[in-house]
């Protein structure tokens, strides 16, 4: 039930904790700006195995594929498929407090932020896709949509719920 919590208040539909380890369909990136935009392409196409690809054993242990995937279609079901995305300058952007507790064992020299604009069919979110470097790359460590105003969607709700999470 925690992850309800998470997914659900202050407005976030995805709040994905996640550490590194390469897995057989995609490799670590090197270029950290190269897998942010590989991430959201992976997101575009609607390849939510590839993006799940992206995140670590950690993550993995934390949502199964089959939530992850849930979870993606949910986003596209309700918002429409992803039309274009921009990266976005927020100079007082702080960490969220999920964020933090995700890794907060991370010195912040091993920590890279990004913000996207994601626009979809229906409404343009906000993203926030955090990498960290590990022995050989970057992998996502943390991922969280906001704007998405699903929080107060009780039938976005329950089809989470019905995830399991």
């Amino acid at each position: 039930m925690r992850k309800i919590i998470v997914f659900l208040s202050a407005g976030l539909l995805l709040l994905l904790p996640l550490s590194a380890a390469p897995s057989a369909r995609a490799a670590v990136s090197l270029n950290a700006d190269r897998l942010v935009v590989d991430f959201i392409e992976t997101l575009k196409k609607k390849d939510y195995a590839a993006a799940y690809d992206l995140f670590s054993e950690r993550f993995k242990k934390e949502i199964s594929l089959p939530q992850h995937v849930g979870l993606l279609e949910i986003l596209q079901e309700e918002l429409g498929d992803i039309e274009d995305y921009e990266s976005v300058v927020m100079p007082f952007l702080t960490s969220s407090a999920k964020e933090g507790e995700v890794l907060s064992d991370l010195p912040p020299s091993d920590i890279k932020r990004y913000t996207y604009d994601l626009k979809y069919e229906k409404r343009t979110v906000h993203a926030i896709i955090s990498l960290v470097k590990e022995s050989d790359g970057y992998r996502i460590g943390f991922f969280e949509i906001t704007g998405t105003g699903f929080e107060t969607d009780p039938q976005v709700q329950e089809k989470v719920r019905a995830l399991g999470l």
